[in-house]
């Protein structure tokens, strides 16, 4: 399987005794696959943990086994700074239940990731332009028949929530993609598209046109 989805639950968090923290917090969590591509993070706790004085957090409610074939074999822990908003990480680990936060908040690094989600079920894929290109299954995705899906840049597990492009509004399903040397081929029921990328890296360049012929 492909793609790496948020974990399920929320985390808990109690005082594990003196420390570096003082303030109120917040924690969330990320899976991590074989392949370092990481997920989209749980939802985040309800309420914030304080401190009566500077401790460490312990940190409960992973979801430390999954089901091995997305290959997810680690996380990664993001809270708040003291009393803030804004999810920063805190470190990595393999797969467990506990943690235990003694990080300051001088050392937070980079934001929480929020548009990594994992692959849409499809029926037809092929890489293109170093992106992989995905069909929607029309059994599971009856309302966007007509979508083609886009991953990340040398990414192919992770998808944005507006990663697609629209072939028409007809009601017709894409049934096969294939790679062309400058476009992609996109072949629906009743027609066939061209989806054309001037600049790869750039989804706002590209532009889909409807060949003449049905065959």
């Amino acid at each position: 399987r492909a793609g790496v989805s948020a974990p399920s639950n929320v985390l808990a968090a109690t005082s594990g005794g003196t420390g570096n923290l003082s303030g109120s917090f917040r924690y969330q969590y990320t899976y991590v696959n074989s392949l370092s591509v990481e997920g989209n993070p749980n939802s985040a706790m309800t309420a914030y943990f304080s401190f009566a004085s500077a401790g460490q957090a312990s940190i409960t409610g992973f979801q430390g086994s999954l089901d091995a074939s997305f290959g997810v074999n680690g996380m990664r822990v993001y809270r708040t700074a003291a009393n803030g908003t804004a999810y920063k990480y805190v470190a990595s680990m393999p797969l467990t239940t506990t943690y235990l936060d003694n990080f300051p908040d001088s050392g937070l690094g980079a934001a929480v990731p929020s548009d990594n989600y994992p692959l849409p079920s499809g029926v037809a894929g092929v890489i293109h332009k170093d992106r992989a290109m995905y069909a929607v299954n029309v059994s599971t995705d009856t309302a966007n028949l007509n979508r083609v899906w886009y991953s990340n840049i040398a990414v192919p597990e992770i998808v944005g929530a507006a990663a697609f492009v629209r072939f028409g509004w007809d009601g017709e399903p894409v049934w096969t993609l294939a790679a062309g040397q400058d476009q992609l081929i996109v072949g629906k029921t009743k027609s066939i598209w061209e989806l054309f990328m001037p600049s790869p890296g750039n989804p706002l360049s590209w532009y889909p046109k409807k060949v003449s012929s049905e065959y």
